[in-house]
């Protein structure tokens, strides 16, 4: 992973009920300047752990805080392959459970007469490209479909089958992308999305920390 100016850093530390907002502002040889966006207190010579967003991926390591000087703050960079990658994908996905209930609209570009058709099921992972659902039905590769997204609010989208395959008695798992979807859902989703890892690293961070507040390293005992 390379460094750049620009770059989004979200910091994390059990000991914080908050999350720390910065932006890449200069990379040095031992240190990394971030600019916060907002006012906040941060924890100098205390370990964290630092997640920055790539334009394709997430990363994530264990650093400190070396000074401060207004809303800038110099963190210790990290050796090289000291980080990890959290998320590859274009879209950021993440596990939930949200029922929905869907019209189908096509297939193969097919218009369907969908008046009274309808069909339920449960969103199982969501990112700002695509769902996959679980239904009791075999959905169709190709079919389009439209329904009613709750994240914090209701959202019209539509969305394209691109497989579906049996995991049990009458369940079935199918992968959709999102059609025709606007700008502004993808970012409310990719935002939701984002959300709910920081929880899920935070839970994690939270586990790894004993009784004595140091944070285990990997391969540490």
């Amino acid at each position: 992973m390379n460094f750049d100016n620009g770059q989004l850093v979200i910091i994390l530390a059990p000991f914080m009920d908050y999350e720390i907002y910065a932006t890449v502002k200069q990379i040095m040889n031992e240190n990394i300047i971030l600019e916060m966006k907002a006012d906040m207190e941060v924890p100098i010579g205390k370990e964290f752990l630092c997640i920055v967003v790539d334009n394709e991926s997430v990363f994530e390591f264990y650093t400190q805080i070396d000074g401060r000087n207004g809303n800038y703050i110099f963190i210790k960079k990290p050796a090289v392959g000291g980080y990890s990658a959290i998320e590859k994908r274009k879209f950021t996905r993440v596990d939930c459970y949200i029922g929905f209930i869907a019209t189908p609209t096509s297939i193969n570009n097919i218009a369907i007469n969908s008046k009274d058709k309808k069909f339920t099921g449960i969103i199982r992972n969501i990112s700002g490209g695509g769902v996959m659902i679980e239904s009791n039905l075999n959905l169709p590769k190709e079919m389009n479909f439209e329904f009613k997204l709750k994240l914090n609010f209701f959202m019209d989208c539509k969305a394209k089958i691109i497989r579906t395959e049996e995991i049990g008695k009458d369940i079935y798992h199918s992968g959709c992308e999102f059609i025709d979807n606007s700008i502004e859902n993808i970012k409310n989703i990719s935002l939701y999305t984002f959300k709910e890892k920081l929880k899920q690293k935070r839970r994690e961070l939270n586990q790894r920390i004993p009784k004595g507040g140091k944070v285990i390293l990997n391969g540490e005992t």
